[in-house]
């Protein structure tokens, strides 16, 4: 409709091309993304894992166990999902997840999902199906997920005081999960899982 190859809200809020163009649309457009978002998000999930906070609260052997902040993160996003799927659908619902290929942390991701999948026990409690790694322009749901990742860093970032860039007016419509953020003894206790 707009003749984006791919919605980014970075480049949206930086008002790199396309969106620089588009003016006072713009606002008006994001706005029609984001009750798109809402309509089709059926349940957010969102784990920040703050590397200072990991590099502090865990030892050394700790760190070893577990993987880097990104393991951890997804090993949440797996289990608040698990915890939704229990509270809300039907037994014999899996899941099969889709992450954006230009992740950061996948190899992390792909060692989280792995380490539930491996085991059949695991495997059966969490509703694994598969794990795939895709591109935002082959698999638009994630855009979707890109403005809700945008978003909770921006929440992230405004909740410890750091206030370093515009927010567009329309984000508050956004239908946010609650945005998971140990703390130094909870991820302890998470890690003592592993």
């Amino acid at each position: 409709r707009y003749r984006l190859k791919a919605f980014h809200m970075t480049d949206f809020v930086a008002g790199a091309a396309p969106y620089g163009q588009w003016g006072k649309k713009r606002e008006e457009r994001l706005l029609e993304f984001i009750q798109v978002v809402n309509r089709a998000a059926i349940f957010p999930v969102s784990v920040t894992i703050p590397i200072a906070t990991y590099s502090s609260a865990l030892s050394e052997d700790q760190r070893a166990r577990c993987g880097n902040p990104y393991f951890l993160a997804a090993w949440g996003c797996f289990h608040e999902v698990t915890k939704w799927l229990r509270a809300n659908r039907p037994l014999e619902d899996e899941v099969a997840y889709v992450y954006d290929q230009g992740d950061q942390g996948r190899g992390e991701v792909f060692k989280a999902f792995n380490f539930i999948y491996d085991d059949h026990e695991l495997r059966k409690m969490h509703r694994l199906i598969s794990m795939d790694f895709q591109s935002k322009i082959r698999f638009t749901p994630i855009q979707a997920a890109d403005i809700l990742a945008w978003t909770v860093q921006d929440e992230v970032l405004r909740s410890i005081g750091v206030d370093r860039r515009p927010r567009p007016e329309n984000l508050d419509e956004l239908r946010l999960s609650e945005i998971l953020y140990p703390t130094p003894d909870q991820l302890r206790e998470i890690v003592d899982h592993f």
